[in-house]
């Protein structure tokens, strides 16, 4: 059976981030040779506050490609977000 799935809410708040600029410009890029901007797929990522700049890198790099892509340090925003029309 096949699913058309558009919405991704990514829990992050327990992971610890060891990247850079660099890394999160290759994972965007991984992304977008996946072709996920061509389907329509909305990525909501909440993250831990102590990591927001590492992940608003995360947002701007996947941004610059057409992802749809959003970090919110909280469940309810990211939620709103991703569920919206």
């Amino acid at each position: 059976m096949s699913r058309n799935i558009s919405r991704v809410l990514v829990d992050d708040r327990v992971v610890s981030m060891q990247i850079d600029a660099h890394d999160a410009s290759l994972l965007a890029d991984s992304m977008e040779d996946a072709g996920l901007q061509a389907r329509g797929l909305r990525i909501a990522c909440i993250h831990a506050p102590e990591y927001s700049t590492v992940y608003r890198l995360f947002e701007t790099s996947h941004q610059s490609r057409s992802l749809n892509f959003r970090v919110f340090p909280d469940k309810a925003a990211a939620l709103e977000w991703v569920l919206a029309d």
